[in-house]
């Protein structure tokens, strides 16, 4: 059976990564390490580190409710885990756990945040934040400077 770790945070997204990795003729063992969206540092004001677990856990349970159907079909199985800390580090217990070594990053990107990379080895992608409206200051200098 073949063992394949995969990084979650949106259904959507992570099927449309996985769709081209199935594989009918074998059996796939399907990993998912669930990323729950990170809360800002002002919520411990209000809420419970208890409390966040428990919607961290209900969260990425909802997830793994949306993905099933279509990761478990063709006879290949599922198991979820919910990230709690550096992914780097979980990723290595994971595979020294199944003994795989494929590790797909289905995150979706998100505009302006810079997410946390994979694996030690994985190149970081540079996400600037400033490249559109450094964009649109330039064309309105250059339409400013055309219509004079």
């Amino acid at each position: 059976m073949e063992k394949i770790i995969v990084v979650v945070n949106d259904a959507e997204y992570a099927l449309q990564m996985v769709a081209p990795m199935r594989n009918e003729a074998s059996p796939t063992l399907w990993v998912l390490l669930v990323c729950p969206p990170k809360f800002t540092r002002h919520v411990n004001r209000w809420v419970s580190r208890q409390s966040l677990n428990a919607w961290r856990q209900k969260w990425s349970q909802d997830l793994i409710e949306l993905v099933k159907p279509d990761m478990t079909a063709g006879g290949d199985a599922l198991q979820w885990r919910c990230s709690q800390r550096d992914l780097p580090q979980q990723i290595q217990r994971l595979q020294k756990e199944f003994g795989t070594h494929r590790v797909l990053d289905a995150r979706r990107p998100k505009f302006g945040v810079q997410q946390q990379p994979v694996s030690a080895s994985q190149p970081v992608t540079t996400n600037n934040s400033w490249s559109i409206p450094g964009g649109v200051a330039m064309m309105g200098a250059v339409l400013i400077a055309a219509a004079d």
